[in-house]
């Protein structure tokens, strides 16, 4: 049955030219489907970040006058610089998560379909749709042993697809630099904000 336990979805017979041309765009779809997670996951942390840093300007702002001799006014028009901007990124990221993570997730069992039409199966796919049947107390560890945990999940199957077919991916790094310049940017425009109120 190949890799997968998918016994309603069989494997097609397809001429030379169908079958590379439904190879190459299941390349496109399994590329789309790692930058979708990654998109997910940058978004994701930035949420968090943005919530948190909203949390404490709004509380810090509060306190701050108790420790330093200055006066901020706790007016509507000075709300923005006190945590306003955060909660309008927490929701451009909550967006950008939202739609990420719906494409990944389509993205991902569209390509498990199309690997099972053209090759009988994607491998690892099994491993992690057994996964997600299982109960969240059952350790993946136990049951796949330490290299799945190291797979992570259905953006390193799909990862794994394209080197295994010798395609080129986007280098990580890239994903990773993002992530944190949009970090590093959230922080100081928080400080930005309370040096614009203290002034």
């Amino acid at each position: 049955m190949g890799f997968n336990d998918e016994p309603m979805i069989k494997q097609k017979t397809y001429s030379d030219d169908e079958y590379r041309a439904k190879k190459e765009k299941s390349f496109k779809v399994a590329k789309r489907n790692i930058i979708m997670a990654e998109v997910t996951n940058i978004a994701g942390v930035n949420l968090f970040v943005s919530l948190a840093l909203f949390i404490l300007l709004i509380v810090g702002t509060s306190a701050l006058p108790y420790f330093v001799d200055i006066n901020i006014e706790f007016i509507p028009e000075n709300f923005q610089l006190r945590g306003g901007y955060f909660i309008t990124f927490c929701i451009v990221f909550v967006t950008i998560f939202t739609i990420a993570a719906i494409w990944y997730a389509i993205g991902y069992k569209r390509l498990e379909i199309m690997c099972i039409h053209l090759d009988g199966g994607l491998d690892g796919a099994a491993e992690v749709n057994e996964a997600a049947r299982w109960d969240n107390s059952v350790s993946r560890e136990e049951v796949f042993g330490a290299n799945y945990i190291s797979l992570g999940g259905p953006a390193a199957v799909s990862c794994n697809y394209l080197r295994n077919c010798g395609i080129q991916i986007v280098n990580p790094i890239v994903f990773k630099a993002a992530k944190w310049i949009l970090v590093a940017a959230q922080i100081i425009f928080a400080g930005a904000c309370i040096f614009m109120l203290m002034n």
